[in-house]
């Protein structure tokens, strides 16, 4: 918050046309995101173990590259030798 005060960014929000209203989309969707996300981590821990619960961000990339890919962004071969490490990561974590 210092940061942001202490540089044009206040200018530049009441400058610029359109810029207040895309701060307030930013807030939005950051607020109800992370409320969701919280809300789905918790039932998810409650419905098993913590450690299934913390597997699952480690597939937030993956769903990353997925957004990639349909908003038309090219992929390597290491995007998928990526893909690939953080499935079997999870596996050998959860696996019993």
């Amino acid at each position: 918050m210092v940061y942001l005060f202490s540089t044009d960014f206040t200018s530049r929000v009441a400058s610029q046309a359109g810029a207040l209203e895309a701060l307030g989309y930013l807030a939005v969707l950051g607020i109800v995101n992370t409320a969701l996300a919280l809300v789905l981590f918790f039932k998810l821990l409650k419905m098993t173990s913590a450690v299934v619960a913390s597997s699952v961000t480690y597939i937030i990339p993956i769903v990353a590259l997925a957004f990639g890919f349909f908003d038309g962004e090219q992929f390597f071969a290491l995007h998928f030798a990526g893909m690939a490490l953080i499935i079997l990561g999870v596996y050998i974590v959860n696996r019993k």
